[in-house]
C-alpha cells in the first residue's frame, strides 16, 4: 500500500466530517457579515419626517431630553444617520429605540425578529448552537475542524499532483486545463481497430 492510498481515505473522511462543520461556519459567517444591513432593513420603516424641505433637525440635547421624559430609561448610545429622513437610534440598556430627528417623538422599538435570528446564527457560528457548559466542547470541535481542514488542503495538494513530475502531466494541473484524454485512460492502441470489430 503506497502513500497515496494511505492518504486518500483519511483525506476523504476528514473532508466529510470536518467539511460539514466548516460549511456551517462558512454559511453563518457570510450571514453575519450582513448583520448591520439586515437589522437596518428590518426597521427601515422608522423614518424621520421633516416638516418642510430643508428644515433643521431638533438639537440632539432636546431630542434626548424628550426621550428621557418619555421614561424608557437612561440613554446608552446615540446613532445619527446622514440622510434627512434617517431616524435617531438610541440604545437604552438592552433595548433600542428609533426617534424622529425633528420632533423627538419615539417612532418605535427595534424589532427583535432579525436580531434574534442573528443571535441564533452567531451561536451556530461560534458554538454550533451548544449552550452554557457545552460550549467548550463546541469550540474544540470547531478548532479540530480547522486543523482537519489544513490537513485536507495539504493532503489534497499531494493527491492532486501526478506521480511523475513531467511537464506533460503537470501542465493540466497547474494551468487548470482539460485534456482530451485522461492520464488514467488506456492508450489508443489498447482498443481494437474499427475494421477488426466490423469483421
Amino acid at each position: 500500500m503506497n502513500l497515496r492510498t494511505l492518504l486518500f481515505w483519511p483525506h476523504l473522511i476528514a473532508g466529510v466530517i470536518a467539511g460539514a462543520v466548516i460549511l456551517v461556519m462558512s454559511v453563518t459567517g457570510v450571514i453575519l457579515t450582513y448583520e448591520r444591513q439586515l437589522v437596518e432593513w428590518s426597521n427601515s420603516d422608522y423614518r424621520s419626517q421633516p416638516p418642510s424641505a430643508g428644515a433643521p433637525r431638533m438639537p440632539l440635547e432636546e431630542v434626548l431630553a424628550a426621550f428621557a421624559r418619555s421614561g424608557p430609561g437612561a440613554v446608552g448610545s446615540v446613532s445619527v444617520g446622514a440622510e434627512s429622513t434617517d431616524a435617531l437610534v438610541v440604545s437604552s440598556g438592552p433595548r433600542t429605540f428609533y426617534l424622529d430627528a425633528y420632533s423627538g417623538r419615539v417612532l418605535g422599538e427595534a424589532r427583535q425578529g432579525v436580531r434574534q435570528f442573528m443571535s441564533d446564527v452567531r451561536a451556530w457560528h461560534r458554538w454550533l448552537a451548544y449552550e452554557d457548559e457545552s460550549r467548550p466542547t463546541a469550540r474544540a470541535i470547531t478548532g479540530w475542524s480547522n486543523v482537519a481542514f489544513l490537513f485536507i488542503v495539504v493532503s489534497g495538494l499531494y493527491l492532486w499532483f501526478p506521480r511523475r513530475w513531467t511537464w506533460q502531466r503537470l501542465r493540466p494541473v497547474v494551468m487548470f486545463t482539460r485534456t482530451t484524454r485522461s492520464l488514467f485512460m488506456p492508450p489508443a492502441h489498447a482498443y481494437p481497430a474499427r475494421s477488426a470489430i466490423a469483421s
